[in-house]
């Protein structure tokens, strides 16, 4: 009984720790930008530019995938199993026009 209350105040101390360490998201945007997730697995970001003296500003969009890793891939027959290393697929542009 006394080892199981040692392991949850542990395991309650370590869940904290990580808690109060883990640092705050970080927001890659620049200023007047908003990222948006788009389907199927992209993303949206649109910026806004200046006003301008009549009232008017410039919006433009881009759709882009973020980098992900390509998973590991196998082929098997009756008598044996060969395997195929994954790899890093980086950050694609998908289009970029003003609106």
């Amino acid at each position: 009984m006394k080892k199981t209350l040692v392991l949850v105040a542990m395991l309650l101390a370590m869940l904290t720790a990580l808690l109060i360490g883990s640092p705050a998201p970080a927001n890659a945007d620049p200023p007047n930008c908003e990222t948006i997730w788009f389907p199927p697995f992209q993303d949206r970001t649109i910026c806004d530019g200046p006003i301008r003296a009549g009232g008017s500003w410039i919006r433009a969009r881009q759709l882009w995938s973020p980098g992900y890793q390509v998973p590991l891939s196998s082929t098997s027959s009756r008598y044996s199993t060969s395997c195929y290393g994954g790899y890093w697929q980086p950050e694609i542009r998908k289009r970029s026009k003003p609106m």
